[in-house]
């Protein structure tokens, strides 16, 4: 596929992980390695079509950063494919931490099962949530956690994969593309992007990640202040995109 084809793609893409995105939008993008004014604004382009993805921020920041862009296009590549948050997730959740399905709990499974919430993007002690699951498994949100009775035991859970961790400035400009007009529709006529349609986003739902109990990297379950630390550089070309 033509870099410019896989570029529009992901631009449309609508229902795909947030993992697959920024894979395929790095793959993409590493065609403009040798022309830095071709990279930032397909960087800004894709970003404002895909505001809510954490790791495609962290990717672009990447790779706008670096003396090697197809060096450190490979290295993006790698830590997504090989993110082994889910496999840590699983682990912690088997353990004492995660308490459903222990010997003699059957009874108070609805009382002991956590909430488990997947970050898009997270930066500034806040989390932009992908989606929850409540306990029994069914679909969530924060709002439908805290409403639980009070004295129940129910833990809120949070995985954030690799990439999700975005450095202050990239967190400022995420939630500032993610307030501009138009972000729930197409654009209006005479819209000559590229890039374009834009796709249907949902409402975002933000939280504070003080409010979780629980958070699993690839690392495995770490205590909340560790993920405050973010892993990706900042990049100044992805400030305001609106700009």
């Amino acid at each position: 596929m033509h870099p410019i084809e896989r570029l529009r793609f992901v631009a449309r893409a609508s229902g795909l992980d947030d993992a697959t995105v920024a894979l395929e939008a790095t793959a993409a993008l590493v065609a403009f390695a040798g022309d830095p004014t071709a990279m930032v604004p397909a960087c800004r382009q894709l970003l404002s079509r895909q505001p809510g993805c954490g790791p495609l921020w962290w990717a672009c920041a990447r790779l706008l950063t670096s003396t090697d862009v197809w060096a450190s296009a490979q290295e993006t590549i790698a830590l997504l494919e090989q993110d082994r948050t889910e496999s840590a997730l699983a682990a912690a959740m088997s353990g004492p931490h995660g308490a459903v399905g222990s010997p003699g709990r059957q009874g108070r499974a609805a009382e002991v099962a956590p909430t488990v919430s997947w970050a898009s993007a997270l930066g500034r002690g806040t989390v932009l949530l992908r989606r929850s699951v409540a306990p029994g498994g069914s679909a969530g949100s924060s709002e439908a956690a805290a409403d639980q009775p009070r004295g129940t035991a129910a833990a809120r859970w949070l995985v954030a994969p690799v990439g999700t961790r975005l450095a202050g400035p990239l967190w400022d400009s995420l939630r500032s593309a993610l307030s501009g007009p138009g972000r729930r529709g197409a654009p209006g006529p005479g819209h000559d992007d590229p890039l374009a349609p834009r796709p249907r986003t949902p409402t975002p739902e933000f939280v504070e990640l003080a409010s979780f109990t629980h958070v699993v990297c690839q690392d495995g379950l770490v205590a909340v202040g560790e993920l405050a630390a973010p892993d990706c550089p900042v990049a100044p070309e992805l400030a305001n995109l609106r700009g």
